[in-house]
């Protein structure tokens, strides 16, 4: 309000208010700088002074001409300082409008998104009243106004993977996934990880690649959507475990061996799968079944194998990342294939041993054992090596009274595990 002046110049300014008025100053700071793909919202008053010309206590109208630039439904807001004497409204088609706590909302014009530099009318008739009761003078008034989008609810994110939820990876390329809704659409996205700051925002697509940081460890990436409306939603993460190295074999051994298996054993810094490739030469060709573990402490059993036999085998072992080891070469044999058909016959006080050989390769000699169960012997006994697949165990009846004897055959070669005993036969009987 102006001060107060005396009778001359109170008659001057009562001349000045019968040619300007009241002047309704309208500013629009303007929403349409918001980068793609936000979309576009902007406001532009027809005529930023509005001249109510000479007034007289009482309620004033004048309409409000404003273009509009939007690419989704919104609403209008005005605000004005209080000012003793004048009560300012606006009213929307009848609708009464309070500055500065009230608002208009309004759908997109045509219900169609306005397109880049279309500015329309607004569709609504817009009076501004004015409720005057001050003395004559040139008063102004500044109302300002604003548009704004009526959604304020930022999207809906019900998923967020790296490499669809994996928890290793051995590559920092990985594919970031997610699966986020919203009314006014989902216009874009920015990540970060760890401590690091978000990037810049760039246009929504799921899936997404993304590059993690460099260094082996957990990695958590961190994700924010922002709809056209520019609602930006809370920092949502997912993690997963960047390895790029690969496990560290130690403690290679075979045992156990049978005459058609063995067991190889090895230990990993890291859990992993087991897996051991083997054969006849270095090119092996072989490969047992895949035991996805994940374990430290391997053994993986080899059967199939051919008695008798050098076999060359080497461990694999790939961890939960994908990573893969291989350890150096080694050597085991197989045990011999016991011999069968092992029979006794009782000639005077001796007894003949006969077996049918053992099919393993190579030049093979025979263990025969002995036990006297008569004499009360608990353990077998080795009585005689021989190459031929005949034996005879001289004068070993008594001359009378009982007996009672045990015999088994192994087979055996210099290098190789002796083979499991062959059938036990019992030569029983009373002379």
């Amino acid at each position: 309000m102006p001060p107060r002046a005396d009778r001359r110049s109170m008659r001057f300014l009562a001349v000045l208010l019968l040619i300007a008025g009241l002047g309704i100053m309208g500013s629009s700071p303007g929403a349409g700088q918001l980068l793609p793909p936000i979309a576009e919202l902007g406001l532009v008053l027809v005529a930023p002074t509005v001249d109510f010309g000479p007034v007289e206590p009482g309620v004033h109208q004048r309409p409000l001409g404003m273009q509009v630039l939007a690419g989704l439904p919104w609403r209008l807001l005005a605000s004005c300082p209080p000012l003793e004497g004048v009560a300012v409204a606006v009213s929307a088609d009848g609708s009464p409008w309070t500055p500065p706590l009230s608002l208009i909302p309004h759908p997109v014009l045509d219900d169609q998104p306005a397109t880049t530099g279309l500015w329309r009318q607004l569709g609504v008739t817009l009076q501004l009243s004015l409720d005057w009761s001050l003395p004559p003078g040139n008063w102004s008034l500044p109302v300002n106004w604003r548009a704004e989008f009526t959604d304020r609810t930022p999207p809906i994110v019900t998923s967020f993977t790296v490499n669809g939820g994996a928890l290793f990876t051995r590559f920092r390329d990985v594919t970031l996934a997610m699966v986020v809704e919203d009314p006014s659409g989902v216009g874009s996205m920015r990540f970060a990880e760890g401590a690091l700051p978000f990037g810049d925002w760039a246009n929504f697509a799921s899936p997404t690649p993304y590059t993690l940081s460099a260094g082996d460890g957990l990695k958590r990436v961190t994700a924010q959507f922002r709809d056209r409306a520019g609602n930006v939603t809370d920092g949502h993460w997912a993690e997963i475990t960047l390895d790029t190295a690969p496990p560290v074999i130690s403690g290679v051994a075979a045992g156990d061996f049978g005459a058609t298996s063995a067991t190889v054993t090895w230990t990993t810094n890291e859990p992993s799968s087991s897996q051991v490739e083997y054969g006849l030469t270095m090119a092996y060709g072989l490969l047992s079944p895949l035991f996805p573990g994940p374990v430290t402490a391997h053994s993986v059993t080899l059967t199939g194998l051919t008695s008798g036999t050098v076999y060359n085998y080497r461990a694999r072992s790939v961890d939960r990342a994908g990573n893969e080891a291989m350890s150096g070469n080694f050597l085991f044999r197989t045990a011999l294939a016991p011999p069968v058909n092992l029979t006794a016959a009782i000639i005077g006080r001796h007894v003949d041993l006969d077996w049918d050989p053992s099919p393993s390769p190579g030049a093979i000699t025979y263990r025969v054992w002995r036990r006297n169960v008569q004499a009360g012997e608990t353990a077998f006994t080795i009585i005689a090596t021989r190459g031929p697949t005949r034996y005879r165990d001289r004068r070993v009846l008594p001359l009378s009274g009982p007996y009672h004897l045990e015999y088994r055959i192994t087979a055996y070669r210099t290098g190789y595990p002796e083979s499991v005993p062959s059938n036990t036969v019992t030569v029983q009987g009373v002379r």
